[in-house]
């Protein structure tokens, strides 16, 4: 019975136009590349939360949607464009296949485990009181968890065109949750509006 569901859903994303897929993935890439590019921006002006441990997970896995969004789905953006994939070689196919299937599962398993550790740092935070319990609980299992991923993994092809989604809207959750981000850059902005140009020095 599960099995017809999933060949039932399969079919219907199927059935969604390639140019409709276009359009909604090339309307949502550019803004999402933006807050992406945006996020970053915080995170490296903003040293006390570059540096806070428990954002460790969390950049590593904006930095691997990161690369989702902008190679793996302009690649798609391509293929739903032309009916054919950019490159037509196997090293192209294989170096697109790993970006689609394990990175896009180490960010589920990696989403997976700050939750968990979110949990530890709020609730348990004496366990990490320590060089090698921080090392242990903090640092080696996210190590772990992308090391010994399911490379094999076909989770996206169950979902298909719908799981694209998720690096595209990613960004836009963290800006909302995130109202640090706002408030610099409402600074920048309002610092650009103000600066005031040198004047030319006059000669003679």
């Amino acid at each position: 019975m599960g099995d017809n569901s999933s060949t039932e859903d399969n079919t219907d994303y199927q059935q969604i136009p390639n140019s409709t897929k276009f359009v909604i993935m090339l309307s949502l890439q550019v803004p999402s590349l933006l807050c992406y590019m945006l996020i970053f921006v915080f995170f490296f002006i903003n040293k006390t939360i570059r540096t806070a441990p428990q954002n460790y997970a969390l950049f590593i896995v904006l930095f691997l949607d990161f690369t989702i969004v902008g190679v793996d789905i302009s690649w798609m953006i391509s293929l739903y464009h032309t009916g054919s994939s950019p490159f037509k070689s196997f090293i192209f196919c294989q170096i697109w296949r790993f970006v689609d299937f394990p990175v896009w599962a180490i960010c589920q398993i990696l989403v997976s485990w700050i939750s968990f550790e979110r949990h530890i740092l709020i609730f348990h935070n004496r366990l990490l009181v320590g060089k090698w319990r921080m090392i242990c609980l903090h640092y080696a299992p996210p190590i772990i968890l992308i090391v010994y991923s399911d490379w094999t993994t076909r989770a996206l092809e169950y979902c298909n065109f719908i799981c694209y989604l998720n690096p595209l809207l990613l960004p836009f959750v963290y800006l909302i949750s995130l109202p640090e981000v706002w408030t610099n850059v409402h600074k920048i902005i309002y610092r650009l509006k103000n600066r005031r140009i040198a004047p030319l020095p006059q000669i003679g």
